[in-house]
């Protein structure tokens, strides 16, 4: 399993934290979707993240963690969030 922390600096301020990559993907999904809190919390004190971010599949980070099961990135991305959450639920 690669690990992301070898990839990325803790440092959120060395990280080009809202580039999205070839797929749509910020280092905040990406963290978020292989349960790395600790690099999430880490962008998740910057203030200029953007948490909302989608991948091309309309996917975010929260969406990610949900997927992997990782409780700690989930409850990190929902405090942020607060109540700022719009859940649009649609009918299939």
């Amino acid at each position: 399993m690669v690990q992301l922390s070898s990839y990325f600096s803790l440092d959120a301020a060395s990280i080009l934290h809202n580039t999205q990559d070839f797929l749509g993907q910020t280092a905040l999904i990406l963290a978020s979707g292989n349960g790395h809190d600790a690099i999430v919390r880490s962008l998740l004190s910057r203030n200029d993240v953007d948490i909302y971010a989608e991948d091309s599949l309309g996917q975010t980070a929260l969406i990610y963690a949900l997927h992997g099961g990782y409780e700690a990135v989930v409850d990190l991305l929902l405090s942020r969030l607060g109540n700022d959450i719009d859940i649009d639920s649609q009918d299939s």
